[in-house]
C-alpha cells in the first residue's frame, strides 16, 4: 500500500528487483494485480502499471470472495455470498438426504462460508435472517447460530485490537487514517467511510459492555468517550451542562503533578455530582 505516484511504484520495482536477486524467487507479473483509488489520473496510472507489470483490478476487483470496491447497494455487493449458500443448498436437497443430515451440513458447511466476508464486513440484515430454525432445541429451534451474532462477534474481534491499541499494519494504517485526533471509541461517524470501518465503528457498544481501560498515564483516554470508570454506567463521566468538553480531552489532564493525586477541585467544575 502506498501513494499513487510513479516515483513510489519505481521505490517499489526495486525492493522487487532486490528480492530476487538475493533469494531467486520472480513475482509472477501475469497473476499480480494493483487496485488504484478514483482520484488516481490516468496517466499516473498507466506509468505505474508500465513500472511494475501489474494489472489494474479495475472496480470490480474480488479478493478472497470479497467486492474491495463496494457501491451504496451493498445488499447487491453481497449478492454472490447468497447465491453461494443458496447454491449448496440446492445440491442437497436433489439427494435423499434426512432432516438431520440437512441440519449437520448446514452447520458445518453453510454456516462457515461467509465467515470471512462477516470477518471485515457488517452484512445486511437480508442476509442473516434465520428466524426460528436459530431458536436453542430445547425452545424448538435447530440450534443454529444466527448469522447476525456471528457477524457481530467476529466485527468485535477486530475492533478489539484497535481498541487494544495492538501495533501491526493494518492497524497503523487505520490509526493514521481515521484516529489521528481521536481514539476508536471517541470516534465520530462520517458519512462515506468504507464498510470495513463501518461495520467496526458499529461494534463498539458491544466492545464497551465487556471492556474499562486500565490506566497507565492517561495521556491516551479520552475522558469522555473512552470507557475507563468501570464504577460508572458507561464507564465514562457526564460533563457539567454547557461545558466546552474540547477544552478537557485527555485524562492525564485530571492530574496533579505537584500533590500526585487526582485534582478534585477540577474535577467537581468539569463533571456532574454523581461523576465527581
Amino acid at each position: 500500500m502506498c501513494r499513487a505516484e510513479p516515483a513510489k511504484a519505481k521505490i517499489i520495482k526495486d525492493c522487487l528487483d532486490k528480492y530476487y536477486s538475493w533469494l531467486g524467487q520472480a513475482l509472477n507479473a501475469d497473476k499480480s494485480n494493483i487496485l488504484f483509488s478514483k482520484s488516481t489520473p490516468r496517466f499516473d496510472r498507466r506509468l505505474i502499471k508500465d513500472t511494475l507489470g501489474f494489472k489494474d483490478m479495475g472496480s470490480k476487483a474480488i479478493y478472497l470472495g470479497n467486492s474491495l470496491v463496494l457501491g451504496r447497494k451493498k445488499s447487491k455487493e453481497f449478492f454472490r455470498l447468497k447465491e453461494k449458500v443458496n447454491c449448496k443448498l440446492e445440491g442437497w436437497n436433489k439427494h435423499l438426504l434426512s432432516k438431520a443430515e440437512k441440519a449437520t451440513l448446514i452447520k458445518s458447511v453453510v454456516q462457515a462460508i461467509p465467515s470471512y466476508t462477516m470477518t471485515t464486513h457488517l452484512l445486511p440484515t437480508a442476509l442473516k435472517a434465520w428466524k426460528d430454525i436459530c431458536k436453542p432445541k430445547d425452545l424448538g429451534g435447530l440450534g443454529f447460530r444466527r448469522f447476525k451474532d456471528m457477524n457481530l462477534s467476529l466485527l468485535a474481534k477486530i475492533g478489539w485490537k484497535l481498541a487494544n491499541g495492538e501495533d501491526c499494519l493494518w492497524t497503523q494504517t487505520f490509526r493514521v487514517k481515521y484516529l489521528q485526533n481521536s481514539t476508536f471509541f471517541g470516534y465520530k461517524e462520517k458519512k462515506g467511510a468504507p464498510s470495513v470501518w463501518q461495520g467496526l465503528t458499529k461494534v463498539r457498544k458491544i466492545l464497551r459492555k465487556g471492556s474499562c481501560y486500565h490506566l497507565g498515564d492517561g495521556s491516551s483516554i479520552d475522558i469522555w468517550q473512552d470507557p475507563w470508570l468501570p464504577n460508572l454506567p458507561n464507564k465514562t463521566p457526564t460533563a457539567m451542562e454547557f461545558l466546552d468538553t474540547i477544552n478537557r480531552r485527555r485524562v492525564f489532564e485530571l492530574w496533579d503533578e505537584t500533590r500526585t493525586c487526582w485534582n478534585e477541585s477540577l474535577i467537581r467544575q468539569i463533571c456532574d455530582t454523581e461523576s465527581a
